[in-house]
């Protein structure tokens, strides 16, 4: 996956107004483990 594809996704969720469940529907991941894997994923690689 490239970096600059989601520089940031908690902003976007949030600009869209979605909570982290509504999100996860939303992308198709149904866990908040897998959720905050992938965030911290994409921080670590920034």
């Amino acid at each position: 996956m490239s970096k600059d594809k989601y520089p940031n996704i908690e902003a976007e969720r949030a600009r869209r107004g979605l909570t982290q469940k509504e999100f996860l529907a939303l992308i198709g991941y149904k866990e908040r483990e897998t959720y905050r894997e992938w965030i911290k994923y994409l921080k670590e690689n920034d």
